[in-house]
């Protein structure tokens, strides 16, 4: 079983350094950055389940995970800073990504005050026999408090840290 380590700074890593759930991971972030809701969902599985703070109960399938996040980025001054997150191969077509983010968001005023609320996340990507494409198939992320303070605390550090096997 591998363990791929990042932080924060994608930068300078090319497509061929980063593995396909990486480069979905990467393509998951910019998505949810820009707030294109299109191309966001092209990384969902179909039947995709995803667990977070901002609603009650399991979103199953990509229009209940539209919904999620259409009512997420709405926020004028909406972002998402990685921060940590590690990959593991646990089969042959599944891969696990395990870490941290912060979501920043404010209303939908300028002059609205930001909040952010620093959350811990694991996704499953699961490969597609029949597209050989990498999607995302569990998304679960909750706050985590005591993470943000954790990660104050150590600094952030940027870029690949190790690839222990």
């Amino acid at each position: 079983m591998k363990l791929y380590h990042w932080m924060t700074d994608f930068s300078g890593i090319s497509s061929r350094t980063l593995g396909s759930p990486q480069r979905v991971y990467a393509r998951w972030l910019a998505a949810l950055r820009s707030g294109d809701l299109d191309r966001l969902l092209e990384l969902y599985a179909e039947d995709a389940i995803l667990i977070g703070d901002f609603a009650a109960g399991a979103r199953i399938g990509t229009d209940q995970v539209r919904a999620y996040f259409r009512d997420l980025v709405h926020h004028r001054q909406f972002d998402i800073v990685p921060r940590e997150v590690r990959f593991r191969d646990v089969g042959a077509d599944v891969v696990t990504a395990t870490g941290s983010y912060a979501i920043q968001f404010g209303g939908v005023r300028h002059s609205d005050p930001v909040e952010c609320v620093p959350e811990s996340f694991t996704m499953v990507f699961r490969r597609n026999h029949r597209t050989s494409a990498w999607l995302i198939t569990n998304h679960h992320a909750s706050s985590s408090p005591e993470l943000d303070r954790a990660i104050t605390r150590r600094g952030s550090g940027a870029g690949l840290l190790a690839d222990s096997s």
